[in-house]
């Protein structure tokens, strides 16, 4: 298996696709679909919403899925602490809150 991923890799670098790739806007590329989908999915669940048929929406379906498989409702929490959660800065990077009359010196009482 891990034979053929090698060859399929080593020919999408010799094909020429990779830099071909690159050229694209990528940035405007993942906008674009990340909005699409969104759309798309948003669209789906109103379609849904309005039919006869009960429980096909979205959310029902993941809310179903969660209380037979709570690890749903774990990954759905990763992936939001994934995309939203802020960047951590390194503790040195961060502004001191202590004043240097307020830090503690050992021996001093």
């Amino acid at each position: 298996m891990i034979d053929k991923l090698k060859g399929a890799l080593k020919w999408v670098k010799q094909s020429g696709f990779m830099p071909a790739l690159y050229k694209v806007a990528t940035k405007k590329t993942t906008i674009g679909v990340i909005v699409g989908t969104i759309v798309g999915l948003a669209g789906w669940d109103v379609v849904v919403a309005t039919n006869k048929e009960k429980g096909d929406t979205i959310s029902e379906i993941l809310l179903k899925a969660s209380k037979g498989t709570p690890m749903v409702g774990v990954a759905w929490g990763i992936l939001t602490g994934h995309l939203f959660w802020p960047q951590a800065k390194t503790p040195s990077s961060l502004p001191s809150t202590d004043s240097e009359e307020d830090q503690d010196v050992p021996g001093e009482g």
